[in-house]
């Protein structure tokens, strides 16, 4: 165990998307026991604390052995920003050293990959690291909306570029967040300094916002037991 990193799970009562979900049954739990349960198992962090305004949460964080951190309403609603929630949980318990947000939203992330995540911030001196998936699709051959027509997100040249020329591209799964406390309350970004990335599988890596999702995940589970 790492005494001077900290995970913070977010997990409020309401989403507009799937109500309640936090607190959903998949495969017989409730959907942030898994992330709770992931991070107490990895026994990587010093603390594991709870962000939440739910009782019931706080309930299931407390009885896996981690201590809650009760959110305001201007951090329980919709517009609620990660990282004013986190900045929050970090100032209530005085945190230094090192962070971790780790969103319940993403089940199939395991202590496993907790543990091969903070190896690789620490091994490779990284100031913050995130979870990535690398893309479907390129995003150098990807057009965006300006001056009331369409460009290039990148130059034109690489829309007809072969893939193979490309540089490899990833997209940030959710799943975790690595930092340095100090860095994070200075910039308010979980993309600070030397960023790294922790390159996840795409089913590990399943971000629930619907109930598709979570019968997605019920899948997932039962296969792999």
């Amino acid at each position: 165990m790492n005494k001077n990193c900290t995970a913070i799970i977010t997990a409020r009562k309401g989403s507009k998307g799937l109500p309640g979900k936090n607190v959903r049954l998949l495969n017989g739990k409730p959907l942030v026991w898994y992330t709770v349960n992931a991070a107490i198992e990895s026994r990587v962090f010093s603390n594991v604390l709870i962000s939440t305004d739910c009782e019931q949460v706080a309930s299931i964080g407390q009885e896996l052995g981690g201590k809650v951190v009760w959110r305001p309403a201007s951090l329980s609603g919709d517009s609620a920003r990660s990282e004013d929630t986190v900045e929050h949980a970090l100032r209530a318990f005085d945190c230094v050293g090192h962070y971790c947000l780790l969103q319940p939203t993403s089940p199939l992330r395991t202590s496993n990959h907790i543990r091969g995540a903070w190896n690789k911030y620490l091994n490779g001196e990284f100031d913050s690291l995130v979870s990535v998936i690398e893309c479907d699709h390129s995003p150098f051959k990807t057009l965006v909306e300006a001056d009331g027509g369409v460009k290039p997100i990148i130059e034109k040249s690489m829309l007809s570029a072969p893939r193979q020329e490309l540089p490899r591209a990833f997209r940030i799964n959710g799943a975790l967040y690595f930092g340095k406390v100090g860095l994070f309350i200075e910039e308010a970004s979980f993309f600070t300094g030397h960023l790294g990335v922790f390159e996840m599988d795409v089913n590990s890596s399943i971000d629930i916002d619907s109930d598709h999702d979570m019968a997605n995940a019920e899948y997932l589970l039962e296969s792999k037991q």
